[in-house]
């Protein structure tokens, strides 16, 4: 407390020269300081491309710490004053401004004079929070020697900027919470497919993924911080990528509808009955609204929506769709009932997600779980593979499926069965959904 008194007295505005100095103390802290060894992703960013990278996701996957990752790769191929991170959360800094970003230049050369000849590295963590961001980094893109990683937690408010002052000069990659594999990385397991050692041990430790999820900073917590943590995450991103970035005042219509679309996870949407709900507890709410939160959802990465696969945008907008939560652990933080079925199809999706973008489901006479149009991969997902009939219910669909899409192979993901199945010249191969993750790079 008295340090942070010190500081206020030290600098009484946030404007104009003390800014920069605010900048100047940033920068040199981050050049000074050792970064702690992190863990490796699978995602691996270019080290010297002339693109502005940004990285997108939801809060707390893990963009910061790729960040830092990079930043060590850098410190050992340049020096150390080349590499520049800031985090636009950072509350020394508020407010921002545009005007403000000039100082940050300022702050670095003015500290740093002999660098405007050498190629500078920029990190800028969560920079949506910098009105009119996009315009400071193309200024600096094109006039400056440097090369540019962004991070932010905001789809749509990142994507709009990407899209029109940054068009043709980013790469952007999506940042997910760990798959099953990374998973195995921050548990320091190796899967050695012919041990049974390791089998067994791969298993297990799926087993506990399907509850613990990939959120990175929760991998080793016990139950009770676990639970805690994820469930100030999901407050965290409901207060601040929603509630304060969409001034919306109605928090517990927001909440409400989090946790009903995250618990129904898997399951076809219906705003209608949504709204019936709200209406029966006495919230007054239009569906037009109940549209523009669910929006607000999708840009924070809380959700994703699944349309039907339809050669008709038409037919694809009028047929409802299904959804997927960012994480599986957050259906048990918010439902208490033992889901498998649809735990194991949201992780298929997210799986599927960070491979294709274009993702569809089909429906037939009967649904199949996930049709990708462009590679032909057709997916149902069945816990209950060893019940005769939910097993002829699944093989019947993709068969269905198959036919219609004219495709030769499919694949059925069930809890531990594996088997090939031909049925008049058509493959299906059945996979353990924890075997098929962990080849499914």
């Amino acid at each position: 407390p008295l340090q942070r008194e010190k500081m206020f007295i030290f600098f009484p505005s946030l404007e104009g020269k003390m800014k920069k100095e605010i900048f100047k103390f940033l920068i040199y802290d981050f050049i000074e300081r050792e970064l702690a060894d992190v863990k490796k992703r699978e995602l691996e960013l270019p080290l010297d491309i002339n693109k502005i990278v940004t990285l997108v996701g939801i809060r707390r996957a893990g963009k910061t710490y790729l960040l830092y990752y990079l930043a060590r790769k850098l410190r050992e191929q340049f020096p150390r004053e080349n590499i520049v991170y800031i985090n636009f959360e950072d509350d020394r800094i508020f407010p921002l401004a545009l005007t403000d970003m000039e100082s940050l230049i300022q702050a670095y050369y003015e500290l740093y004079p002999h660098k405007k000849d050498e190629i500078v590295y920029f990190l800028f963590d969560e920079i949506q929070n910098v009105p009119y961001w996009e315009k400071f980094v193309r200024r600096i893109y094109d006039t400056e020697k440097c090369r540019i990683y962004l991070s932010g937690s905001s789809s749509k408010l990142l994507s709009k900027e990407i899209a029109t002052s940054l068009r043709g000069r980013t790469l952007t990659y999506e940042i997910f919470p760990l798959g099953f594999r990374e998973f195995l990385l921050f548990k320091g397991v190796k899967y050695i497919p012919y041990s049974s050692k390791s089998l067994a041990e791969v298993k297990n430790l799926f087993n506990e993924y399907l509850w613990r999820g990939g959120f990175p900073e929760v991998v080793n917590y016990n139950q009770e911080i676990w639970r805690k943590t994820l469930q100030e995450y999901f407050n965290l991103i409901i207060y601040k990528d929603i509630v304060e970035r969409y001034k919306v005042t109605n928090l517990s219509i927001i909440k409400y509808l989090a946790k009903n679309l995250i618990k129904n996870c898997s399951l076809l949407m219906s705003v209608n009955k949504i709204y019936n709900d709200l209406k029966s507890q006495g919230f007054q709410i239009s569906k037009n609204t109940i549209y523009d939160y669910i929006s607000f959802f999708e840009d924070a990465f809380i959700i994703f929506l699944l349309p039907i696969f339809s050669y008709s945008i038409r037919k694809e907008w009028r047929n409802p769709r299904k959804v997927y939560a960012i994480d599986i652990a957050l259906k048990k933080i918010i439902d208490f009932q033992e889901d498998k079925g649809k735990i194991y199809e949201n992780l298929v999706f997210l799986e599927l997600r960070k491979k294709y973008q274009n993702l569809t489901y089909f429906k037939g006479k009967q649904e199949v779980d996930f049709y990708h149009h462009e590679t032909k991969t057709l997916i149902n997902v069945c816990t209950e593979y060893f019940n005769e009939q939910t097993k002829k219910r699944e093989i019947s669909g993709l068969k269905e499926a198959m036919e219609v899409l004219k495709i030769e192979e499919s694949l059925l993901l069930t809890s531990d069965t594996e088997e090939e199945i031909t049925i008049d010249g058509k493959k299906i191969i059945v996979l353990p959904i924890w075997k098929w993750v962990l080849h499914n790079v």
